[in-house]
Order: C-alpha cells, then structure tokens, then sequence
C-alpha cells in the first residue's frame, strides 16, 4: 500500500477529529465547531463582535452566521446589534452555555490531548511549529 500524502493525512485527521468531538458532545445538542466558537467567547469575556470571532477563528462570515444562529436558536447564546455600530452584531453567552463550558472546555481539551498522546512537549512544540508554517504556505 502506498503512503499517504501529506494534505490527506491532514483531512483524514481532521475529519476524525471533528466526528470524535461531534460524537463525544452529542449530549449537549452541540458540534465540536460550535464548541470552538463558544470557547473563543469564553476565552474573551464571554461576548464578542461576529467580525471579532469571524478573525480569532480564521473563518468566513456565513460560516460564523450559521454557528450563531444554530447556538441562539439553541439557547447557547443571545445577540443583538451593536449600538455604536449598527453593522456589528454582539454575540454574548447565556446561562446555559456558561452551565456546561466547563464540561464543555474540558472535554473539548481532553480530546486534544489524547490526540497528541505519546509526544513529549517539545514534540507538540516543533509539530505545531511545521503545522502553523503549512497553513501560511497555504
């Protein structure tokens, strides 16, 4: 059997990953996507602007509209219009989401660990070094 190049051994991780994550939160009516966009509000005071998350989490505009709109819909978070800017929308956490993010967070990094289980740190430093330098490239 042939070695696998390097962009599908990224896809083939990547979609185990995701499918882990969204297997593992399933309990809590949540993807391992919109968990990204709850720990980036967590991690930043628990509101930020759409535009704010849309370049902390390096993604296009439709795709942070669809996480917020299934996670308000969901009870997870609240929006509304920024009223120096009637062109931001601010995103803010709710009580629900602030009652399972530990849950959450925790779970989401032990899921992450076990990923990297038998690299040592500097292992973890130097492939997330080469990793950082492959997404630049590309």
């Amino acid at each position: 059997m042939a070695e696998r190049r390097i962009p599908e051994l990224i896809q083939l991780i990547s979609d185990k990953f995701h499918a882990e994550a969204d297997e593992k939160f399933s309990q809590y009516g949540i993807t391992g996507s919109q968990i990204k966009l709850l720990i980036q509000l967590i991690e930043n005071g628990n509101e930020m602007t759409q535009r704010e998350l849309e370049l902390k989490m390096d993604v296009s505009h439709p795709t942070v509209v669809g996480l917020v709109n299934r996670l308000e819909q969901n009870g997870f978070l609240k929006c509304c219009i920024c009223t120096s800017d009637k062109r931001n929308k601010i995103v803010r956490t709710t009580d629900k989401a602030l009652e399972v993010a530990k849950n959450i967070r925790d779970g989401y990094f032990e899921h992450e660990r076990k990923m990297l289980d038998g690299f040592d740190n500097e292992e973890i430093k130097i492939l997330h070094n080469m990793l950082t330098r492959l997404y630049k490239n590309v």
